[in-house]
């Protein structure tokens, strides 16, 4: 995602495919090493250094690091985990480091696969691969 910076917007993101939603309930604070379903790369809201993440029951929000805990700032959207959409409202990103904003969805879908008119582009330093074992 290409924010722009010092302005409330609106953004939609599509990943277009089930998503999984198979983790944990969480509260307020808890456990950095926590699984979510979205997931982003730190940028700066009200001077403040958060990422997003989701709730489990469908919102998203922003979370900061407080020591070994992530500690849920605001809730800035929702995720449709059926649909894969994720709507983020009025959000007003004054800083990110680097080309972008980068957004992770786990899917419920192993293989990646895109629609009708849609190039999928994967930079070489975002392929991840673990082999999972199917027979023992």
């Amino acid at each position: 995602m290409l924010p722009e910076t010092a302005i409330e917007k609106n953004y939609d993101i599509d990943f277009a495919q089930e998503l999984e939603n198979d983790f944990a309930d969480r509260g307020k604070s808890y456990p950095s090493n926590y699984i979510s379903t979205i997931e982003s790369t730190n940028f700066v809201v009200q001077n403040k250094l958060v990422s997003l993440e989701d709730d489990g029951k469908g919102n998203i929000t922003t979370i900061t690091l407080d020591g070994t805990n992530n500690v849920v700032v605001n809730t800035v959207g929702t995720v449709d985990y059926m649909t894969g959409k994720v709507q983020l409202k009025r959000l007003n990103i004054t800083e990110y480091t680097g080309s972008g904003i980068k957004i992770f969805a786990r899917t419920k879908r192993k293989d990646i696969s895109s629609l009708l008119r849609t190039i999928l582009t994967i930079k070489d330093e975002d392929v991840h691969i673990n082999i999972v074992s199917e027979r023992e």
